[in-house]
This record gives structure tokens, sequence and C-alpha cells, in this order.
């Protein structure tokens, strides 16, 4: 019984110095708020303006915390953690910008079990950061997720059964919904409008649907995807975004450039509801079975016949889509010939650019008929060549482009090591020595103006204690106190830095030293020393490129600070 006792007592006393250094204590909080497209529909108490000013006024409450930044996600699922603000989060989390997440429940932070759980149990307290949530009553300072019984795993298994029930109810809604040939989409097919009486009714829009018919007539006397779009763009016409956009159908601005392409004709060609059949379910998932998000192919989809009105008559539709199956299926016979030839790997894939339209190189396989046999040979192409007129035609080699960023990335990597020796040569001078002998000196001195000012917030404690001072003079006081050593810790920080970059063995970033050595001297260029080094590849044409690399940074860091040490020792 005494054993119990002392345990308590240990206890009560660990989370009574716990409270007393999280007095002496500010910490930089930051607000998470989410709304889901379900929460949305939900009474007012539950909207984020709300959590967000629920939690404001928390934080502003409270003597040991300053509001740093509020980030929010509208309109996403707490099932997944690729949301954008949430990753903004965890990115600043990481750069140390703030040490204190405040959210209103833990269903907010996310509705998936593992995966708030790791969040609460590794990895922000990985990063020192303490996690609140303020509806729950808990707070990381004091307790852990697993030593308050099963309350918070128990809530996070609850709102994780919570999400896959609401994911159940509303995937069979819309099922039976498509089922009765109801629109469910955002946003209408371009030629159509939602009826104002029925949002899942389609009427005919006067002012795109003669567009439709004439693609559709354009197709019948045997233009090409590629023609047809190419016309649209030159005659200024607006691609379905940039009419949505114009219409003020759609918000978002970066689809503002978007233009006619192969791709977006052959989705109008190919659309049921141009005779006035509904087709839905093209994507698909679950997540109360565990089906992801995926696309589903035609026989899977739900087709009702005769929902709306039609702009093409179904003579005209048929003949387009025997059109359309006559190219698809050359193109496939094609394909299936020369299937068992061996094929290369994109390697730079996501890194090639075009200059004219900043859009992402397609990468091709040509096949050519040689004396020896067939064989494959590679290049890079810009898929809007077709489409505009303003951006060049650009064509690069598979092999060629290798060939440039092999010696490239050689050239930097002896460029970036030679750099790093010269810095360490300079380092061992001795005014730099000097130079970082004194910075030593000055954190030492602010280490201990630190201890002395903490010794007076514990002093200043006892004096309220025995009523010498008042509680306002007490809060001024370690206010003053508090802020003094949050300005020393930075300037530490600051010269803990500057010291760090005079040190003999000094690496501007551990990470690209790691790389230069691990791939110094490398004869074959792979994968992983693409993404080792490379960010972006821009074509311009005429086989020039522009190459940005990851080291850029830490490269001008060098040349920054071998100037700064020159300077120092009297080298000119």
């Amino acid at each position: 019984m005494a054993r119990t006792s002392n345990r308590a007592a240990k206890r009560e006393l660990s989370v009574t110095d716990k409270r007393e250094q999280a007095a002496a204590k500010i910490y930089k909080a930051v607000i998470y708020a989410r709304l889901s497209s379900e929460d949305d529909r939900k009474i007012a108490s539950h909207t984020v303006d709300n959590q967000i000013a629920l939690l404001r006024d928390y934080i502003d409450s409270r003597d040991d915390m300053e509001f740093v930044e509020c980030y929010c996600d509208r309109g996403f699922s707490g099932t997944k953690f690729d949301r954008p603000d949430f990753m903004r989060m965890i990115a600043d989390m990481k750069l140390g910008k703030f040490n204190c997440i405040v959210v209103k429940d833990l269903s907010r932070l996310g509705r998936n079990y593992l995966e708030a759980g790791n969040y609460m149990e590794k990895i922000f307290p990985m990063y020192g950061v303490r996690f609140i949530c303020v509806s729950d009553g808990f707070d990381s300072l004091y307790s852990k997720p697993m030593e308050d019984g099963m309350l918070v795993p128990l809530k996070n298994l609850i709102n994780e059964a919570y999400a896959k029930d609401i994911s159940k109810r509303v995937s069979i809604s819309k099922e039976n919904q498509q089922k009765r040939g109801e629109f469910i989409g955002t946003q209408p097919p371009l030629g159509y409008l939602k009826d104002p009486e029925d949002c899942h009714h389609l009427i005919p829009d006067p002012d795109a649907m003669q567009l439709i018919k004439d693609i559709f007539a354009w197709r019948l006397e045997g233009k090409s995807v590629t023609a047809i779009a190419r016309h649209l763009n030159k005659a200024g016409i607006p691609s379905p975004v940039q009419y949505r956009i114009q219409k003020g159908m759609e918000k978002n601005p970066k689809y503002k450039d978007v233009r006619w392409d192969g791709c977006s004709v052959g989705c109008i060609l190919r659309n049921v509801a141009y005779i006035g059949d509904m087709e839905q379910g093209y994507q698909k998932g679950a997540l109360y079975k565990g089906i992801p998000d995926h696309r589903q192919k035609k026989e899977q989809r739900i087709c009702v016949m005769g929902t709306h009105e039609p702009i093409v008559d179904k003579v005209t539709f048929y003949k387009v889509q025997e059109l359309m199956d006559e190219v698809t299926n050359k193109q496939k016979q094609v394909q299936d010939k020369y299937k068992h030839l061996h094929r290369k790997d994109d390697i730079f894939k996501g890194l090639l650019y075009c200059a004219d339209c900043n859009c992402k190189l397609s990468f091709y396989r040509r096949t050519v008929k040689l004396p020896s046999g067939y064989f494959n040979y590679y290049t890079y192409l810009c898929r809007n060549t077709p489409y505009r007129e303003e951006c060049t035609k650009k064509n690069m080699k598979l092999e060629k482009l290798e060939e440039i960023v092999k010696e490239l990335i050689s050239l930097h990597i002896s460029l970036y090591m030679e750099r790093e020796d010269i810095l360490r040569e300079l380092n061992g001078q001795k005014p730099v020595i000097g130079e970082r002998s004194r910075l030593e000196q000055k954190k030492q001195e602010m280490l201990k103006e630190m201890d002395i000012i903490e010794t007076r917030i514990r002093n200043l404690y006892e004096d309220l204690k025995d009523e010498t001072i008042s509680e306002a003079e007490y809060l001024s006081l370690k206010g003053e106190y508090v802020a003094k050593i949050e300005q020393l810790k930075k300037i530490c920080e600051e010269t803990e830095a500057s010291i760090s970059m005079l040190k003999p063995d000094v690496k501007v970033s551990f990470e690209v030293s790691e790389n230069m050595d691990k791939f110094g001297g490398f004869t074959k260029l792979t994968p992983d020393i693409i993404k080792a080094f490379i960010r972006r590849i821009t074509f311009f044409g005429d086989n020039r490129i522009e190459v940005e690399y990851t080291f850029s940074d830490q490269l001008q860091l060098l040349d920054k600070l071998i100037e700064e040490r020159k300077m120092l020792c009297g080298i000119i």
C-alpha cells in the first residue's frame, strides 16, 4: 500500500513540476481547423470560423502561449492526411516555426485511428511539439495518449468508425441517385447547364450547344481531334474549363490558361450525355469497404437512357464513335505489334518542362525498322505543340539528354566538393579560429545571462506567494523576463549557426555532402542520381536546356562563406 502511495505522490509531483516549467515557458502555438464537405452541412457550432474563434480565445486566455498562425482545411475528409494546410503545418513544424498545436477535438486532427495515433504518440513528441485538444480536455504536456487509459485511442476509433459510417451513407445515396439518372457531378459537361428548378437535371446551354454540334460535324467530316483542337485554339474559343471560369462556375484561377487539346475534344466526342443519356461512376471509391478511389471500366459505370434533352442526334453520334474506334484500334494494333521489344523507363519522369507553356514534357517511344530488325528510340516532346502556335516544336532524344545531364552533374559535383575543400582550408586559418573563439565566448555569456533571468523568474514567483508584489506586477515583470529569454535564445541559435560554419569540418548541408560523396565519380546515370541532384529541367528548343539543381542554395552559401573567410583572412 505504501508503494502505491509513493508512486501516486511521485506522479503528482511530476505533474506539478511540469506545470511550473510550463509557467516559465511561452509556447508558440498554432491553430489547426478542418471541415469536411459532410460537416459543412451541419449546424453552425461545427463551422470552421467557430472552431478558429474558440481556439483563438483559448490561446489568448493562456499565459504560457502566444498565437503564431492558423492552418485551415475546408472541404477535406479527416480520413486522409495529405490535406494542403495540414501538410504545410507539418512542414513548418519540421522547420521549428512553432512548438504547440491546438485543435478543437481529436476528429479535427483526423478520423484515421492509426495515423492520428502515430502523430500524437510519435511525430509530435519527436519534434518537441505540445498537442492540445480543447473539447476533449487533452494536453500532451501533462499526459500521454496511452497513459490516460483507453480514452484517447477509443475516441480515435470512434472517429474512424463515424467516418466509415458517413462514407457508407453517402456512397449508397449517390449510387441510388445515379441509378435514377440524376446528375450528381459538380460541373455539367460543356453544352449543358444545371436546371434552375432541379440541380440534378441538365438542360442545354444556348451559348455553347452550337459549339458541341460543330465539333461532332468537324469530326464527321474527317478532321482529327488534334486538328479540331488546333482550330479552336486559333479561333480563340475558350476551352471547357475557361468557359466555366468566364461564366463564374469555376473559381480556381490556376485553370485560366488551360487550352483545347486532343484529350478535351475526345472526351466531348465520347460523351453519351450529348444524345440525352446519363453515364456516371467514372471514379469510384468506398472508405467503408476499404476501396480507394479508382477509375472504373465502361461496363462498371451506371448509364440511364433518355434523362435529358439531346444536343446531337444518335446517327451522328454513333458514326463519330465508329471513326474514333477505328483510330483507337489502329493504335492498339501498332502497340501490340511491337510490345515484345524491350522498353526503357523514363528516368527523368516529372522533371522536364516546356519553356513556352510550362507543361511537363511527354516521353514518347518510336519504333523504326532497320536492316538488323526493329529498334526503339525515345524522345521528349511537348504535347501542346500540335495545339498551340506559340508553343515552339521541341524534340530531344533520351540518349542526348542523358549525355548532357551526366556531364553537368559530374561538373557540379566536382565544383561543390572543391568549394567545400576551400572552405575547410580557410576555416583552419588563425583569424577564423579567433572569430570562432569570440563567438563561443559570446554564446557562453548569453547562456549565463539566461540563467540569471530564469532565477529572477523563480524569485518572482516566491515574491508573489509572499505578497511582496501584486499579481499584476508579477505578470508584467514575468512577461518582460520571458521576452528577454526568447530574444537571447534567438541570438544564441544564430550564434551557434555561425560557429558551426566556422568549424574546420564544416558542411553547409550534411545531406548534400553525403550525396556528393556517395555519387561522386559515377559512370552511369540512374534515377537515384537524378533525384538527388536535379529539381527541374526546362526545354527551350534547339536542344537547349536549363537545369535547376537541388543544391543550388547550398552552392551559393558556400561561395558566400568563402568570400567572408577571405575578407577575414585578408585574402584578395
